[in-house]
């Protein structure tokens, strides 16, 4: 330890602890008590293996991907990037309500036998078959470093948006049409009112 500078090449569990096992880390301005870190303001790690709870209580910030076996639980939304300064290349959805109307809603269940690994549900699922709806909207698939494919689901509200516009465009524009016929049939039955 050196001024609030703990290095530490490999700390690893004794067997039947529940301590944390650190290989090649750095903590910068820490406190290790009770196989605890606390006050972390810097953290390097090539891994960090927690058997039980970790909680943070500041920004986390992760340069990668993240896979997460189980629930996701919080008390704020999810929020993807979305400011328009950050985009180029900006173009409006169309054709999305036959886009949706291709897609395939199933239920099914993972293959926990082969892919024990992925800690997969064993319960009943409901969604889309990644291959699918990349076929259909690519933007929505997402391929990790394996080959296999995910679906972002939540980019899915964009394309039910952009086919709901459609819808209420196609309505309004039947009822438009329906007006001017009702309109049209008003008059031919008062001009045939008339003549009798």
């Amino acid at each position: 330890v050196d001024k609030g500078l703990l290095h530490v090449s490999n700390l690893a569990p004794v067997k039947g602890s529940d301590s944390v096992h650190i290989a090649s880390a750095l903590l910068l301005h820490s406190n290790l008590s009770n196989s605890h870190v606390h006050n972390a303001h810097s953290v390097e790690t090539q891994k960090l293996i927690v058997k039980d709870i970790a909680e943070f209580y500041s920004d986390v910030v992760i340069d990668g991907s993240v896979t997460i076996h189980g629930t996701v639980i919080g008390s704020g939304p999810y929020v993807d990037s979305s400011d328009v300064r950050f985009k180029t290349n900006i173009t409006t959805i169309t054709s999305a309500l036959d886009t949706v109307n291709k897609m395939r809603p199933v239920t099914y269940t993972f293959n926990t036998a082969a892919f024990p690994a992925r800690q997969f549900p064993s319960s009943p699922q409901l969604g889309f078959i990644a291959q699918e709806v990349e076929s259909l909207q690519p933007e929505l698939v997402y391929t990790d470093s394996e080959g296999y494919k995910g679906v972002s689901y939540a980019h899915v509200n964009v394309l039910l948006t952009a086919a709901m516009q459609e819808m209420q465009v196609k309505h309004e524009q039947e009822m438009t049409a329906l007006k001017s016929e009702l309109r049209e049939l008003k008059d031919l039955v008062q001009a045939l009112l008339k003549r009798i």
